[in-house]
């Protein structure tokens, strides 16, 4: 048996097939019918789609053959592709190349075999459009040059196959940029609001800020008098008086919120330090609220780890999360929460994670969650800026807030760069 040289461009030749994409694909009705149609035009019970790949041929289409490939070195598309035409054994029994080979001595019983190569555009021949007959005979010229015609048919169809996936890659990048786009757009979308509000934030704390001072202070002074005259008639009075302080001191919130959202972000102060110091100092702000409120809570470490952060800003974060989740499970039966600091080494990042026996945020809600001003707190009660505020610290130190939607109970994690160890 004469085994198949290898084509002087070999390495050209398997690229532009592998640039195909077409190896060990389901079958495709497109090319199973031109099998079909080579069969019924030569006559013969057996055609093929064959590629020619470095240690094996494989076949994209098969007719009247169960298998899917037959090694590279027993094949006849390993000899037919070193011509332009189409190459004919008309009796393999009786050629000194194929008398011997294992598809002529076996089951498969070749005794003829005719293969037009698959030509690509520049120049490769791939592979072959084949047919095969277990009995000796001998193809027209006016045959040939169907199965010709075919085999060109053959890869015209693997050519649109290509630029049809290239273009949906295209199509997919474009989309996937345009998402990119929409999303930056929106950033910059926010970042003039957040200038605006900024401009309008300033002009907002100077305006307003001291005739509340005044307002304030008055109000207070003419509580004390009132309380200095004991006169029971007052009471009214005083109650009305505690009202408006109440509202200046919300309006104030408000105030101090919007500065606080419109800044740019930037932190100044970061440092090296513990993160179970950082925790513990945020805890111990908290403590006694979560006390009297018969919450119970916990800071779980599994190992204390450094962290870059300023520490000023990550307790101002742990506060308002710690506050949001003792306001969420106030009316639960069960009250309780767990602060867990984790390292993630994968991401040079540390976690942490307040969980409380809260049921989780119901989706609508959490859509909203990032609008600024949205709060679910009762009115008078949170400015719905205190979660958008920490999103920003967090990612101003190199770090993040989210919400764990795969959690079972209500979960938020901060996470913040660890620090390399020395």
């Amino acid at each position: 048996m004469k085994k198949p040289s290898i084509p002087t461009n070999e390495r050209e030749r398997l690229r532009a097939l592998l640039e195909y994409e077409v190896l060990d694909t389901a079958c495709e009705s497109t090319y199973d019918d031109v099998v079909k149609l080579a069969s019924m035009i030569c006559g013969t019970p057996m055609a093929l789609i064959s590629l020619v790949d470095q240690d094996r041929q494989w076949f994209k289409a098969h007719l009247g053959l169960d298998a899917t490939e037959t090694p590279r070195e027993i094949s006849f598309c390993g000899h037919a592709i070193h011509g332009e035409g189409v190459f004919e054994i008309s009796d393999a029994q009786n050629d000194s190349r194929f008398f011997d080979n294992p598809l002529v001595t076996g089951e498969t019983q070749v005794r003829f075999y005719a293969g037009a190569p698959l030509i690509t555009p520049e120049g490769h021949a791939i592979g072959t459009l084949c047919v095969i007959d277990h009995a000796p005979r001998q193809l027209t010229d006016e045959v040939k040059e169907a199965l010709t015609s075919l085999s060109k048919l053959v890869v015209r169809q693997l050519e649109t196959d290509k630029k049809l996936r290239t273009k949906r890659e295209t199509f997919d990048q474009l989309k996937a940029l345009t998402k990119k786009v929409a999303e930056q757009e929106i950033q910059l979308n926010q970042a003039e609001k957040l200038r605006s509000l900024g401009e309008m934030a300033g002009g907002i704390a100077h305006e307003i800020n001291s005739p509340l001072s005044v307002i304030q202070s008055s109000a207070a002074a003419v509580i004390r008098r009132l309380r200095e005259r004991q006169d029971p008639r007052d009471s009214e009075i005083e109650s009305k008086l505690h009202k408006i302080m109440e509202t200046v001191t919300r309006i104030s919130e408000i105030t101090r919120g919007m500065l606080l959202y419109s800044r740019d972000g930037r932190v100044d102060d970061l440092e090296t330090c513990s993160v179970t110091e950082v925790m513990d100092m945020a805890m111990g702000l908290i403590k006694g609220q979560m006390s009297s409120r018969g919450i119970q809570y916990d800071l779980i470490v599994d190992s204390d780890v450094d962290v870059i952060c300023s520490k000023q800003k990550v307790v101002q974060i742990m506060t308002n999360l710690l506050q949001n989740s003792r306001d969420a499970i106030e009316g639960l039966s069960e009250k309780w929460i767990v602060v867990k600091v984790k390292p993630n080494a994968a991401r040079g990042q540390v976690e942490v994670c307040v969980e409380d026996s809260g049921n989780g945020i119901p989706f609508e809600i959490r859509e909203k969650m990032s609008r600024p001003f949205f709060t679910t707190k009762p009115a008078g009660r949170g400015t719905g800026l205190g979660l958008n505020i920490c999103r920003n610290l967090a990612k101003a130190q190199g770090g993040s807030l989210f919400l764990d939607e795969t959690a079972v109970h209500t979960t938020f994690v901060l996470s913040l760069p660890a620090a390399k160890a020395a």
